[in-house]
């Protein structure tokens, strides 16, 4: 009895040193799978491997860079730009690098009446200059041939519900009218404009005033080209008898105007300050010219046929800030 007894803890024994044995190869089995040649399969080495995967992944979901590009807004609910116009034959009379530009805009008011003129809109430039609109008669020659669009000093309203069409012109440097310069605007009046953003590569170059009153405003232009033109002689002789002998008045910036038509085509304009002079007109299809012999410029009276009576309008001839 007490020789089998220790037959089976000699047993159990060895079956003991024989399962630590059996620990040991397995040790020896991980370290052969690891040098298989793929790292990434090693599943013995636990903690190190997983570690770098986890780092490697966290590189890979890191955020792009924020894009800087700037951002074009050319309209709203409220405001819509038509368009930016660079007149490059403009010429300042000081000699100054500046060029007109001029900025064609909608306004609709939506839900309340709005206020709208030419004047005081900002336009700043790479958010360091301003230039400030204003009403620069003639020498913002489009404005002649863009009668869709309203070009004045005089606060206009507009109605909820309805829209007006305004044109603002800037004398602007030419080296900030350089491409790719960021460009925002400013306006008390008008709701929404600070809204919008755009750079100067949305800045269109003209040649010539008439080009830009052509690209804003064909039809517009279009009619003003062919009031213009030199009236047939039946309609000479109409507006000649209805003019001549006779004389008209108007009271703008505070200059009381009096233009006075005589025999064939003699003018003769007077004012309350003392100046004036005298020339010769032409009838045109919507207008009478009034050519002083020194000035290269006529005056441009326009003038309606009604029930064989005519009107001037003298304000539109002689108001600079309209």
């Amino acid at each position: 009895m007490k020789r089998l007894l220790s037959l089976a803890l000699a047993a159990a024994l060895a079956l003991s040193l024989s399962a630590c044995g059996g620990g040991g190869s397995g040790g020896d089995d991980t370290s052969v799978s690891g040098s298989s040649g793929d790292n990434t399969s090693v599943s013995g080495s636990s903690g190190s491997i997983p570690s770098s995967s986890s780092s490697s992944s966290q590189g890979d979901a890191s955020e792009p860079p924020e894009d800087d590009t700037p951002k074009i807004v050319m309209s709203n609910d409220l405001i819509e730009i038509k368009g930016i116009c660079v007149d490059d034959s403009y010429t300042d009379s000081d000699g100054a690098p500046l060029k007109m530009v001029y900025l064609f805009y909608t306004l609709t008011a939506k839900d309340s009446n709005e206020k709208i003129d030419s004047k005081y809109t900002e336009m700043t430039i790479n958010d360091t200059n301003t230039y400030k609109s204003d009403h620069f008669s003639y020498f913002a020659a489009a404005t002649e041939y863009t009668p869709n669009f309203m070009y004045t000093s005089y606060i206009q309203d507009v109605y909820v519900g309805s829209s007006a069409n305004v044109v603002a012109t800037f004398k602007v440097p030419e080296g900030d009218l350089a491409p790719g310069r960021t460009v925002s605007l400013s306006d008390d009046q008008i709701p929404g404009i600070e809204e919008l953003s755009f750079t100067t590569d949305e800045f269109q170059h003209f040649s010539s005033p008439d080009d830009i009153a052509i690209a804003m405003d064909p039809d517009g232009h279009a009619a003003e080209v062919a009031g213009r033109e030199e009236a047939d002689e039946e309609t000479t002789k109409t507006v000649r008898k209805l003019i001549n002998g006779r004389s008209w008045w108007c009271m703008t910036n505070n200059i009381k105007y009096d233009v006075e038509f005589r025999s064939k085509d003699n003018f003769k304009v007077s004012t309350s300050l003392g100046f004036g002079g005298t020339g010769t007109y032409t009838v045109r299809n919507k207008y009478i010219f009034c050519k002083y012999p020194d000035i290269d410029k006529p005056v441009e009276i326009p003038y309606e046929i009604v029930d064989g009576e005519i009107k001037l309008s003298l304000l539109a001839a002689f108001d600079v800030r309209d």
